[in-house]
């Protein structure tokens, strides 16, 4: 699963971009099935900037809804251009001009008064938004956090599902804490419970640190338009979590 710097350049031909610029062309199906995906998959920073903002749950639950919603019927893609950069500072901006333009609509449209685009529970998240608006963190940095989050969860769930395909779950839970270094056992302790010897743990942790930093490679990768970004956004996303 080691991926080198061609192939990582190559993949930056299929970005959340492209599925942004394929959905301004037009009606495509695969392009508004793709567009939905991405909604599923980042509505978390969307919901945590709105709240930061001091939105109450239940509105800024509607006002997440309505934002989607809004984008997947391509209202907010007329304008765009992927030179713009980051497709997460596009979709920051897009929030704010959402928020600051249809919030009076918002107010007014009932719970349940449209089929939701997307499915979201904002109850998982929650908690961590309570800490935040406790520390007072502004709505941006709340948005980058979410979104750095977002990341390093898909990616830990596309090793997984790598292990996972290899017939390998229970290795991957066993050295899983290893991986970002909060593992309480030495890799000889690791080594003894499964029968292998430690010079073993080392390697399959070496190997799944490379597989973690391919697959976030690309995870990252996806949601820039220029190769070049990449490193960048990659170091300002770790400075977020660590």
């Amino acid at each position: 699963m080691v991926i080198d710097k061609q192939q990582s350049v190559e993949a930056f031909h299929t970005t959340h971009w492209t599925v942004v610029v394929d959905a301004q062309a037009g009606d495509s199906p695969m392009a508004g099935r793709a567009l939905s995906r991405l909604c599923r998959i980042y509505w978390k920073p969307v919901y945590h900037f709105i709240r930061l903002q001091g939105h109450s749950q239940h509105d800024a639950e509607d006002l997440t809804q309505g934002f989607f919603e809004a984008l997947i019927e391509k209202k907010y893609l007329k304008s765009v251009d992927q030179k713009r950069g980051k497709f997460r500072s596009f979709l920051m901006a897009a929030t704010k001009h959402y928020v600051s333009d249809q919030w009076d609509r918002q107010r007014s449209w009932k719970r349940g008064g449209r089929a939701a685009r997307i499915s979201i529970d904002v109850a998982e998240v929650e908690e961590v938004v309570s800490s935040e608006l406790a520390s007072k963190l502004d709505p941006e940095s709340a948005f980058d956090r979410a979104w750095a989050a977002t990341i390093l969860e898909r990616t830990f769930l596309k090793l997984q599902q790598l292990f996972e395909s290899r017939g390998k779950s229970q290795r991957f839970n066993l050295l899983r804490p290893c991986l970002l270094g909060d593992s309480e056992r030495t890799y000889a302790d690791l080594g003894r419970s499964i029968g292998v010897s430690e010079d073993v743990i080392k390697t399959e942790v070496r190997r799944m640190r490379q597989n973690f930093r391919s697959i976030l490679r690309d995870e990252v990768g996806e949601t820039l338009s220029e190769a070049g970004e990449l490193d960048a956004e990659i170091r300002y996303l770790g400075s977020l979590i660590q």
